[in-house]
Formats: structure tokens, sequence, C-alpha cells
């Protein structure tokens, strides 16, 4: 593999009027992403259909969010954030259905996910294509999913999903304890590949779903514990997990809420240096802006 694809869509992004920044965010770290030769975009051409989202939501709950009878995940009723959002889970899950053909990596440009439900929406999230990519590729192939949630808040929406369809035996919902702990570089970062290497040799998943979430960054407002540094450790201890065990990994965005938008993307961005030094051999060349540097050390 010479080049790392991501998948993105214009038709992913939409204002929806939220302090979240997740329906804007891909716009404009693709501008960034396409810059670098490592990587080619492609845009997946896809929108999650009703019937699909059944396979893991309530039907009625599913038809009155695509109608906007209720509530979408950003608090709006509006088709055309609909139509975005239906856009974003469908690169999703058209990114899981392309790591598992042969592809060891895939990067999502998408967000929005781990706090959707059965029948519920919130903390800006509508529908969950984690658990929905789990699902498909479990009834079409019989593979098993593992789902790497390092997001600094916890995936509800997937674990009530996963137990509600009795998705236990292939679908696994994975939160590090690093996540709300002891930000301490060795140790958080020590503890984190122990517990993922365990997981993997006892699980043996076909697929990873990596949230590689900008918010447990010690500097969001929302997060985190991590510094950038730690970060970026941190996604090179799960590629390079999944690269020993040649299990296939989609990578999304999950959530960043930085005062200072450009923290956020560079955070992203250096996930991608991390896929560079693991997938493609490259010394990986990860930003740590001065200004994050003296907010981590205040």
């Amino acid at each position: 593999m010479n080049r790392i694809p991501v998948f993105y869509s214009d038709a992913q992004v939409h204002d929806a009027g939220s302090f979240s920044k997740s329906p804007l965010k891909p716009g404009l770290l693709v501008r960034k992403i396409a810059l670098d030769p490592c990587f080619e975009v492609i845009d997946p051409v896809v929108s999650i259909t009703a019937e699909e989202l059944y396979l893991v939501h309530d039907d009625h709950h599913v038809d009155a969010v695509l109608s906007a009878e209720i509530e979408d995940g950003f608090g709006n009723r509006s088709l055309k954030s609909i139509d975005a959002i239906k856009h974003t889970v469908g690169n999703l899950v058209q990114s899981a259905r392309f790591a598992v053909s042969s592809n060891p990596i895939v990067w999502s440009l998408t967000s929005g996910f781990h706090h959707a439900g059965h029948n519920f929406c919130g903390g800006y999230c509508t529908f969950d294509a984690l658990t929905l990519a789990a699902e498909e590729l479990h009834r079409a192939r019989n593979l098993k999913t593992l789902i790497i949630d390092e997001d600094a808040h916890y995936g509800n929406g997937c674990v009530n999903i996963i137990a509600m369809r009795g998705m236990e035996d292939y679908c696994r919902y994975h939160q590090s304890s690093h996540t709300h702990g002891d930000p301490g570089a060795e140790g958080a970062t020590g503890r984190y590949g122990r517990e993922l290497n365990k997981l993997l040799d006892e699980f043996k998943p076909d697929l990873i779903l990596y949230q590689a979430g900008a918010d447990n960054w010690v500097g969001d407002p929302l997060g985190g514990s991590l510094t950038m540094q730690q970060l970026y450790l941190r996604d090179l201890i799960t590629f390079q997990a999944a690269s020993d065990r040649d299990i296939p990994v989609v990578v999304n965005l999950a959530g960043g809420y930085a005062d200072h938008y450009d923290d956020t993307l560079t955070i992203h961005m250096n996930t991608g240096e991390a896929m560079k030094e693991v997938f493609l051999g490259q010394a990986g060349n990860p930003i740590y802006p001065i200004s994050a540097v003296v907010l981590e050390n205040m």
C-alpha cells in the first residue's frame, strides 16, 4: 500500500448550529489531508437507507428522525441536516466494507455515533454507524468487530444497542481505563497498550473501528487527561497492535471541542501521522504547538 485511503464526501458537511464542531470538521480537515501525497481522498458517494438503520435502531424511531418529527442528535429538525447525517453514517459503513476487503487502514472523516442508542439520539449523535457496520459485516460475512472508543466520553449508545440487539458475541465495545485516569505518560499509555493487546488476543476481532477522539486532550473543555504527545502514542499503540495481528482498522474522528479549533485539527492530523508511521513505514511528524504545550503544563 502506497497511500492511505481517506473517505470523505461534501454531502456530509452541514451547519448544525451546535457547540459540536463535528458536522463542519471533515470539510476543514480534508483540505489539509489532500495536500499530503500519502493519502488518497475517496468520495464513497453513499447515503444510508432507513432499512439499514432498522438493523440496529427501532423502526419507529428511525422513521421519526428521518422525517424530522423528532429532534436529531444536535437538537434540530432539519431535513437538510438529516441528509448530511445519512451520508456521514454511510461513509463509516462503506469504510468498514472497504477495510475488510484487504485494506489494512481506512480513515473515515466522520463522527457523531456513540451516544445514539436503539431508540434515542443524544450528545450530538443521531444514528450509530459503529454498531451498524458491525451488524452488517456479521450478517454478510460472519465477522467480529471491536469498537475501540478513545473519545473522552462513554459510548452509552453503542452499549445500549449491543445489549438490545444481542450482539455481544460478534461486537465488543471497549473504552480504556486511562480515559478518565492518571495522565502520566508511561502509566497511561502503558496501561492502554496492555489492556488493548490482551483484548485483541482474547476477542480476536476481524475488524477494529477506532474512534480517535481529540477530546481526550487535556486542553479540551469537554475532555480529557492526555497531552498531545500521549495522544500520538495512543494512536501508535493502537495501530501497531492491529498491524501486528493483520486486523484492518477504520479510524474516525470522534470528539474534539478545543477553544482554538486548530488544536483539534492538529490532533487529528497527528493521528494521520501515526497511520503513516505504522502502515507506510515512514517516520511520523506529529506537531505539538507551543500554545498547546504551555496549556498542558499549566
